[in-house]
């Protein structure tokens, strides 16, 4: 059991650690010495002229299948014969 939280405790660390040190170099080429090598925006247009459409018709109304009927029920094991 010790050595599980151990083991644990070793993965968090090392987990912490790495995401601490790839947020100093992300930090850094955002606001430090790197910042000036970084590309500039890319511009972006619309082409397509998105406008609003009719929307399509609602479909025809089906009409109600009818129900089959449900068989009729079987006479329970224990029931008496009927009378001939």
């Amino acid at each position: 059991m010790r050595r599980r939280r151990l083991a644990a405790l070793a993965l968090v660390a090392v987990v912490a650690l790495l995401h601490l040190w790839l947020a100093d170099d992300v930090l850094e080429a955002r606001l430090g010495a790197g910042a000036a090598k970084l590309p500039s925006r890319i511009e972006v247009a619309f082409v397509h002229l998105l406008a609003p459409t009719a929307p399509p018709p609602p479909p025809a109304p089906q009409r109600a299948r009818p129900r089959p009927k449900a068989p009729a029920p079987m006479p329970a094991a224990s029931a008496p014969p009927p009378a001939a």
